[in-house]
Parts: structure tokens; sequence; C-alpha cells
């Protein structure tokens, strides 16, 4: 996670999540990343409001995970310390699917 954190492609999009280029090659980075590693079942990139910008599920791509008391609670700890955060076991709000949350 850290390693992929740490790619270009996710500093740029994060810096302009409008651009369509930086989206494209920040897609492609998530893609490639996740295949190489080949134990993610959802890898993305989403801004601290929970936007997703890129997913390995595509059908995720513009979807807001979180809002409300859940967004606050969810910014409070990952911004809290420059850290991997391990938020448990949840269901995906991707896919679905039972998975490790870690941001």
């Amino acid at each position: 996670m850290t390693a992929f954190s740490l790619g270009g492609e996710v500093r740029d999009l994060l810096l302009n999540p409008n651009d369509p280029a930086l989206l494209e090659r920040a897609q492609k980075y998530t893609e490639d990343f996740a295949a190489v590693k080949g134990v993610f079942e959802g890898l993305y990139i989403a801004t601290p409001n929970t936007h997703v910008l890129t997913h390995t599920s595509k059908g995720a791509i513009g979807i807001t995970t979180r809002s409300g008391d859940s967004l606050k609670t969810f910014q409070d700890t990952i911004l809290s310390r420059w850290e991997l955060t391990n938020s448990g076991i949840m269901q995906s709000p991707g896919t679905g699917s039972m998975i490790l949350s870690m941001y």
C-alpha cells in the first residue's frame, strides 16, 4: 500500500483530480500495480471526501464511499497521522465483497 501511494500518478491526480489525462494515467497505474501484486480485491485512489477516482473495479469509479458522520469519523482517523491505517474487515462499498480495509 505504501509503495502504491508513493507513486507520482497518485500525487499528481490528487493535486489535479479533474484532469482527464491524469485520470487515465492513474487508472492505468492502479490496474498495473494491482496486476503485478495480485493480492488486491480493490485498489483505488480517492479524494479525502472518499470520491473514487480510480479503481480496479471500474464500476466503482465515481462513487463516494462515505458521507455524514461516517465520513467525518473516517477523515479524523486516516488524516490524524502520516501512516498506513488498518480499518479492519468491512464490506467494500465498491464491490460488495468482504475485505481488509487499509488506508
